[in-house]
Parts: structure tokens; C-alpha cells; sequence
């Protein structure tokens, strides 16, 4: 969009995948990460110089997924009918899948 005057308005798509390196992870519990989602729309207010003041409403959609798993006793063979998808050493396994959805306000200087 062109420049009116000092002010001038803006859209913005934030798209991305949330990985979980940074949560603590257990023999039986843990964390998938999924798909982030974010558009925008804000307005640039030209200040002295190059500088610039942003305002921003968006929207943001991110999808994760938890795990929670029962170990085998120990000394416990798995049956063969056991189902194939279960990890080494698990006697069950728990999915959730959860997504989140926020509205952001954003107040910021480009420079």
C-alpha cells in the first residue's frame, strides 16, 4: 500500500512450525510440536528520522500435541498382538492434541 502522509497501513502472515526443544521431557511424558498461524493487520506512524512506531492486531493459531505413556513392569515381554505403534518398553500410550487460539495487540519501533 502507498505511504498517506506519516501513516501508512500494513498486513502481516506470520506461518511457522513450534518445535518443543525446550520442554522437559520424561520416560513417559512428552511434547509434540505443530503448525503456528498468524495474520495481522496494523498501521507504521512515521516518527523524526527513519524510525517508525507499529500497531498491530493479530490472530494467532498454534497446534501441539502431549504424550503420556505407562511403562512395562519390569521383566514384562510384550505379546506379539501388542499394537505395533507403541513405543520400545510402553504398555499404553496417551495422545492429546490441543490448539491454541489467541488475539495479540502489538506495540513496537522499527528502526
Amino acid at each position: 500500500m502507498v505511504p498517506a502522509g506519516n501513516v501508512s497501513p500494513f498486513l502481516g502472515l506470520d506461518v511457522g512450525y513450534g518445535f518443543d526443544w525446550l520442554e522437559r521431557e520424561t520416560d513417559t511424558d512428552w511434547y509434540g510440536g505443530g503448525l503456528l498461524f498468524n495474520p495481522s493487520v496494523g498501521i507504521r506512524i512515521q516518527s523524526k528520522g527513519t524510525d517508525r512506531f507499529i500497531l498491530s492486531l493479530g490472530y494467532k493459531r498454534q497446534h501441539y500435541s502431549a504424550y503420556t505413556g505407562q511403562l512395562l513392569p519390569e521383566g514384562v515381554t510384550p505379546l506379539p498382538q501388542t499394537d505395533p505403534s507403541l513405543p520400545p518398553g510402553m504398555a499404553s500410550l496417551r495422545k492429546d492434541a490441543h490448539t491454541l487460539q489467541r488475539m495479540s495487540v502489538r506495540l513496537g519501533l522499527m528502526f
